[in-house]
């Protein structure tokens, strides 16, 4: 058996280099080893520097292997982002607090006339001009407040169309609708009321 005189590894018998250090191996001739630390010649074999105790024979080195890849990080799927609701979407209209002032007016004025033919008829100290201007204020001052109620009652609808909170925005859709019906029942009764009062009270 042949060994390395650089490292101390062995050797086949055909080898030019050594297959470890890579040092050059002299053809027919005794290969001797020495120890690297203190350069005393070493017996064939040794594992171990007798003068000094260094190891004479190295563990070759590990061939590192390939670096496992790391595997690729999944990429995050965004989350959808919800859309808010438009609350002005699918929103009732607006209540068109001139055209109902317009239709009040004419309800108005008609149960005027009627209350002023009512009171000429039963008493007897008043002629129809005279309760026509008397149910005529009357209704008047119905029909102003019965517009009041209209602008109440779209206020509360644009107040329920920029609210987003769905149970106080149903409170106020049924704050409009129950507000606006009042304009026309003043409007309806507000003179017959008054006749009756003049007349029976």
């Amino acid at each position: 058996m042949r060994y390395c005189e650089n490292c101390g590894a062995s050797l086949k018998e055909t080898a030019k280099f050594c297959d470890q250090c890579g040092a050059p191996v002299k053809a027919g001739e005794e290969v001797k080893k020495y120890c690297k630390n203190c350069q005393a010649q070493l017996e064939q074999g040794a594992l171990f520097c007798p003068e000094c105790g260094y190891r004479a024979v190295e563990d070759p080195e590990p061939t590192p292997g390939p670096e496992p890849t790391p595997d690729p990080e999944p990429t995050p799927i965004p989350d959808p982002t919800p859309v808010p609701p438009n609350p002005q979407e699918n929103a009732p209209a607006l209540i068109s607090v001139g055209l109902h002032a317009f239709w009040t007016a004419l309800i108005a004025v008609v149960m005027s006339c009627a209350g002023a033919i009512w009171m000429a008829e039963e008493s007897s100290w008043m002629d129809f001009g005279e309760a026509f201007l008397l149910i005529g204020i009357m209704g008047l001052v119905g029909w102003l407040i019965a517009v009041g109620f209209f602008a109440i009652a779209r206020n509360y609808q644009k107040a329920a169309q920029r609210e987003r909170d769905p149970q106080r925005q149903r409170l106020l859709e049924r704050q409009a609708g129950f507000v606006a019906p009042f304009g026309y029942l003043l409007a309806l009764f507000a003179p017959l009321v008054l006749a009756f009062v003049c007349l029976y009270l």
